[in-house]
């Protein structure tokens, strides 16, 4: 090294602080311990050599501060293979080093806390760092480098890089991966993976289900020699012998759990994610199965296709590609490029259907949609039901529309009711506007109001109108009844105007009431 480098002894000057000497080593001369610290004396270190004052570093007082330090120590031959602490003057780091037969120089050692029953691994351990307790470095019969304990009790830091920082009983059992802090949280086969802190969350490379995940290692199970050859080689192709997954993260939380690769979880407690590149951000017990799945926070959440999403609420169920949750509790989007909203049990079971909220809707029909109410079925193709309770449009009524109101039933294409209640539609382009109990049987005919009215009798009784009133009926088509109460109009082209129990029943008839 150039001139006014500085060789300093590691059990001297660890880090350039002492704490004290021990008096056996001390030339008392009639000096205290103290005094033998403060540079009064000589310093003989355990192995014999005398350092003079100059080079020993004040460390009691209010203002410590280094002795001269110009004085290099007469290092004696009996200690060239102590490593030492190297500084140059100009230089405001210390390095790693060993005295040779020509001076000072660095050298690249391993360093590990003393006395604290830890274990630093293979060939490559003088990369490693290891400054916790009973921790480990490295993994037996291999040659991983770069491994680094910061701290903490229990750690390990086993692959090519892997570093644990803090914390009590995490392991890293992955090249590149990193645990912060935290309680026995692990990383298995995961490359570049990371938990940041928590307690006992899990990051395996199985690439299955989570269920599959195991408490012991590899690694572990390897050790036992009550398993045979042939029952570890089982256990090797169970545990992912194949592609290695990774780029894994988990924030925080408790008992979180990641199998396979580029997903995150961010908090929260017992989540897991089983797919590729899916994301947990908080809640408890959720779960994604699928690629690119998403659940934003809730409880018991589950998501099992492809850009499936739930954002949050509870006991949610995406199970369709790209189908979407967005809050609520037990609600399902079942089929592909579903949409639920918000609400309770609701569901949307049909390709591209959607209930946007209230309770127990059904949308099944192709591209069917329910906004709101309760026990509303949406079944056939393009149908659609705006609210009210347990209305329902039939699975052969495609473009079918219930308003609201109760209980209404449409069975005809393209046919509505605009609202009531109990009223039924049964023929093509036909609507009912309001009112309760009405009827309608065939095509392009319509009741607008009223009460227990009847509009056809079947699927040839086209175009017959019941404008209002109540218990009036037609059984013809082209058949028109205004108003009134139990009139009928049972021959074709038939009219009753309105009043009260009129009959209109010869080919184009005609009756004014009365």
């Amino acid at each position: 090294m150039r001139s006014g480098a500085i060789c300093l002894f590691v059990c001297l000057f660890v880090m350039g602080v002492a704490v004290g000497v021990d008096p056996q080593y001390a030339l008392v001369s009639g000096l205290s311990v103290e005094d033998t610290v403060k540079g009064n004396s000589s310093y003989v270190t355990p192995l014999g050599v005398v350092v003079p004052p100059e080079s020993l570093m004040k460390i009691s007082g209010e203002n410590p501060v280094e002795y001269g330090l110009s004085v290099e120590p007469d290092l004696e031959e009996t200690i060239c293979n102590v490593a030492l602490w190297l500084k140059e003057e100009s230089d405001p780091v210390i390095y790693t080093g060993m005295k040779t037969e020509t001076g000072c120089t660095e050298f690249l050692w391993g360093i590990s806390k003393g006395n604290a029953d830890n274990m630093l691994y293979g060939d490559g351990r003088a990369t490693h760092i290891d400054l916790g307790v009973s921790c480990t470095t490295g993994v037996a019969g291999e040659n991983y480098e770069y491994c680094t304990v910061s701290g903490g009790y229990g750690n390990l830091a086993g692959y090519e890089g892997a570093t644990v920082a803090g914390g009590q009983f995490n392991k890293v059992r992955g090249n590149n991966g990193f645990i912060g802090a935290g309680h026995k949280n692990r990383i298995e086969d995961a490359e570049n993976s990371a938990i940041a802190g928590g307690l006992l969350n899990r990051i395996f490379a199985t690439g299955d289900s989570c269920e599959g995940t195991r408490e012991l290692s590899l690694e572990d199970l390897e050790g036992d020699t009550t398993l045979g050859e042939g029952t570890i080689e089982g256990l090797r192709a169970l545990y992912g012998g194949g592609e290695k997954y990774g780029y894994d993260f988990i924030g925080a939380g408790s008992e979180n759990k990641i199998c396979t690769g580029y997903n995150g979880i961010v908090a929260g407690s017992s989540n897991e994610i089983s797919g590729y590149a899916g994301f947990i951000g908080s809640g408890m017990k959720n779960r994604v199965e699928s690629a690119y799945g998403f659940i934003g926070a809730g409880y018991g959440n589950y998501v099992s296709s492809s850009y499936a999403s739930v954002v949050g609420g509870s006991s949610n169920s995406a199970t369709g590609i790209s189908a979407v949750i967005c809050n609520g509790d037990q609600n399902k989007a079942s089929s592909n490029y579903t949409f639920v909203g918000s609400g309770r049990m609701n569901e949307a079971n049909g390709i591209y259907s959607s209930v946007v909220g209230g309770v127990s809707n059904i949308a099944s029909g192709f591209s069917s949609s329910i906004v709101g109410g309760s026990g509303n079925k949406a079944q056939a193709s393009y149908s659609f039901v705006s609210g009210g309770t347990s209305n329902n449009v039939g699975s052969s009524s495609m473009y079918g529309f219930i308003g609201a109101g109760r209980q209404n039933t449409v069975d005809g294409m393209a046919s509505s009711i605009v609202g009531g209640g109990n009223n039924y539609v049964d023929g093509d382009f036909s609507i009912i506007g309001g009112g309760f109990a009405d009827t309608l049987k065939g095509p392009y005919s319509g009741i607008f109001s009223g009460y227990n009215n009847k509009a056809g009798d079947g699927s040839d009784d086209t175009a017959a109108v019941i404008l209002g009133g109540r218990d009036n009926k037609i059984t013809t088509k082209y058949g028109v009844v205004g108003g009134g109460a139990e009139n009928s109009a049972t021959d074709s082209f038939s009219v009753v105007v309105g009043g009260y129990s009129n009959l209109a029943d010869g080919s184009i008839g005609y009756s004014e009431g009365h």
